[in-house]
């Protein structure tokens, strides 16, 4: 449920505003009002639960910089920027977490409330298997990162093709209304040709990692997931 809920206060919701509002009333208070979703779920998830949401900050990064296009009525090649920028400064983080923290792919899939984290580190304890362990959460981090790239490239060589020029005879209303049309074909061809390749990618990369794990620890599939 949380997880429906950070997508829905850090994406689904601000899109909606600043695609179907702007025009009712006006970039400005659609942009306010979308900002404030993303920011308030980011000081809830502080207050309350003492996490940094990273998801949180990066929507509201994309909020801010698609309104602010859209309030001096920039378009074409800074949108298809802007659609690369993001996945782009994902994957990166993803590729250099290890570095400097531990590879991302370690939170996100071995989380206790996802995997039996204590009995599969007493077993890669067990059987001295430290370093094949790192080595494939490594390899996985690296596959994951793959993801937000290709992302990153699909969403620049789409936007290119959407957000077209907007001819300068029109006026702001309905220069506003041609660019709301071009972000919502945006995300709706975004879903189809960007969003299901990428959870393809990583349904395939949570495949192998539990295959690999299976292989390291002994355990079934089931015996490794959480009930």
């Amino acid at each position: 449920m949380n997880g429906i809920i950070n997508l829905a206060c850090n994406i689904v919701i601000p899109i909606y505003l600043l695609n179907n509002m702007t025009t009712k009333w006006g970039y400005l208070p659609a942009l306010i009002l979308a900002i404030l979703f993303p920011l308030g779920f980011a000081i809830y998830e502080w207050v309350f639960h003492h996490k940094k949401s990273m998801i949180s900050v990066l929507g509201l990064l994309n909020v801010i910089i698609s309104g602010g296009f859209g309030l001096f009525q920039l378009g074409g090649s800074w949108f298809a920027i802007k659609e690369a920028a993001f996945p782009l400064l994902i994957g990166i983080f993803v590729t250099l977490s290890p570095y400097y923290s531990k590879p991302f792919i370690e939170t996100l899939l071995l989380n206790p409330e996802i995997m039996k984290v204590q009995e599969i580190e007493k077993i890669i304890e067990e059987k001295n298997a430290k370093s094949q362990f790192q080595k494939l959460l490594i390899k996985s981090n690296y596959f994951f990162s793959f993801s937000f790239f290709f992302s990153a490239i699909c969403n620049y060589i789409l936007a290119l093709k959407i957000f077209t020029p907007i001819d300068d005879i029109l006026d702001p209303t309905k220069k506003g209304a041609v660019l709301n049309e071009q972000i919502a074909t945006m995300h709706s061809k975004g879903i189809l040709f960007i969003a299901l390749p990428s959870f393809a990618l990583t349904i395939f990369l949570l495949f192998y990692f539990l295959n690999q794990m299976e292989k390291l620890t002994g355990l079934k599939k089931e015996e490794l997931m959480k009930s």
